[in-house]
Parts: C-alpha cells; sequence; structure tokens
C-alpha cells in the first residue's frame, strides 16, 4: 500500500513542508491464507455437490416424465384395443340376435 501524508500547518508557514510517503504490505496472521485457502476448497466442493444433486433431480424429472408419458400411450392403446374388442362383440352379438328372432 502506498500512502502520502502532508502536515497542514507547514504549508504557507515559510518552513520546509512537512509530507512523507508510506510503502507497506499487509502480512497476514499465521494461519490466515491456509484458512483462507480451505475455506475455498470447502466451498468448490459444496458448489459440485449442490451441481450433482441438480443433476440428480433433473435425471429424476426426466425418468418420471418418460415413464408417465409412456404409461398414457399404453393405456391409450390398450383403451383402443378394448373398444376394437367391444365393437366385435357388439357385431357378434347383433347378428347372433338376427339369426335367432329369424327362426322364431
Amino acid at each position: 500500500m502506498l500512502s502520502y501524508t502532508l502536515a497542514p500547518q507547514t504549508i504557507g508557514s515559510g518552513e520546509r513542508l512537512n509530507q512523507g510517503f508510506d510503502l507497506s504490505q499487509e502480512i497476514p496472521w499465521p494461519g490466515t491464507l491456509a484458512l483462507r485457502a480451505a475455506a475455498a476448497r470447502s466451498e468448490a466442493e459444496a458448489a459440485g455437490l449442490a451441481l450433482t444433486d441438480l443433476r440428480l433431480a433433473i435425471a429424476t424429472a426426466a425418468t418420471a416424465g418418460f415413464a408417465e408419458w409412456y404409461y398414457v400411450h399404453r393405456a391409450v392403446a390398450t383403451n383402443a384395443a378394448s373398444r376394437d374388442l367391444l365393437i366385435e362383440l357388439r357385431n357378434v352379438t347383433e347378428t347372433k340376435s338376427g339369426e335367432v328372432h329369424g327362426h322364431v
């Protein structure tokens, strides 16, 4: 850090201007850098785990969506097959009913 100081009382007094420059560097307390590094590693690990959780949630939602889509489409196909069988049964019943009434 670079700083400049000036003593305001010396300005315009005819005396020598009292000023100074300081150069300093902050030295962290022993162990501080290691703790900061550990905290950064922990935050990175937490972010990685959050990403893994998000991926699992997306995969679960996609799987559930596909399962629901498959169920609905199978239900529609089963319904169509059942409808076709009922129509065939109705036609057979009507044909048999006509034959019975025709002989009476």
